[in-house]
Parts: structure tokens; sequence; C-alpha cells
């Protein structure tokens, strides 16, 4: 065998070695990109229950903050102004992390059914007599209203869902009724 023969075969090898050192790399970064996918999907997936976590923790942070809450699910006109305003803030927090949910499950983080189960809580604190009030009360600017108002029809499009205060006991008593 002559040098330009041995040239050739060792490139023939050389090529098919290559090819074979594509292929194995090209299935381990499509490994390496599935597994990130599903550690951004569970990262995703724990921001957003850390975010539903820390709404919770906020209403229940003092006993003026949670009674606050408590009577403006039964009526918002009765509380004073700084507390409308506490009961305000916790309502667009709300729709504000229902509209972080929705876009993280338009881009494939959150599955519908995760989405769902956090919808039916702000369901229950939207179908609240004190949290149909406070919407009625609201004046909305006109570029923001259709996106809020969509946000808080998709909330109470949770047919299911019932009022917070009938499943909570130590909600009772907050219903309009009791006042």
């Amino acid at each position: 065998m002559d040098h330009q023969a041995i040239a050739q075969l060792l490139g023939n090898y050389g090529e098919f070695v290559g090819a074979i050192a594509v292929f194995v790399t090209l299935f381990y970064l499509a490994v390496q990109v599935r597994q990130n996918t599903g550690q951004l999907k569970l990262d995703s997936f724990e921001r957003s229950q850390l975010r539903h976590i820390e709404l919770i923790s906020y209403v229940l942070q003092d006993s003026e903050t949670f009674n606050v809450f408590k009577r403006g699910l039964a009526s918002y006109s009765s509380l004073q102004s700084d507390q409308q305003a506490l009961f305000h803030t916790h309502l667009m927090r709300c729709l504000q992390l229902h509209g972080y949910n929705l876009q993280l499950m338009q881009a494939g983080a959150l599955t519908s059914e995760e989405v769902a189960l956090q919808r039916r809580n702000f369901a229950r604190v939207f179908k609240c007599e004190g949290a149909e009030e406070w919407w009625r009360t609201l004046e909305w600017e006109p570029d923001s209203s259709e996106a809020i108002k969509a946000l808080r029809d998709d909330i109470l499009a949770d047919c299911e869902a019932f009022a917070l205060y009938q499943s909570l006991p130590f909600l009772q008593g907050a219903s309009s009724k009791s006042f």
C-alpha cells in the first residue's frame, strides 16, 4: 500500500469516527436540553407555588391583616380606606399571579392542571361578596382594563369553586349575612 492509499484509508476512518462523534454529541446535547427543560419547568412550578404561599402568608401574617381580609371577603365597603388598600393589594396580587401562571402555561413551563389548582383558590376569593363589591368600585384605565377583566373572568370561569368562607372553618362568619 502506498502513502496515498493509507492517507485515503485514514481519511475515510476519520470521517466515519467524526460522524459517530457528531451523532454522540447531538444525542448528549438532546439529553441535556431535555434535562434542562425539565428543571426549568420544575423551577417555574416551584416559583409559582412559592408566590402563592406568599400570598396566603401575607393574609395570615398577623391578626389585623387576617381580620381585614376576612371582613373584606364579606363587605369591601365595611372596611376603612387603609384596610381597603390592603384588601385591594391582595386581590391585585392574586390577579397578577394568575396572569404570571397563564404566561408560564403558554410557554410550556406549567401544565393546565397546575394552573387550574391555583385558579380554584383565586376563584374562591373572587366569588365572595366583598371581592365582587371591590370589583364594582374600581375604574380602570382603558389600556389595562381589558387585560385585568380577562384575568378576573378566567378566574371566575371555574364554575365548581365556591366562596372561600364556605370551605374554611376559620372564615365562617365572613359572609355578609353575619355582619
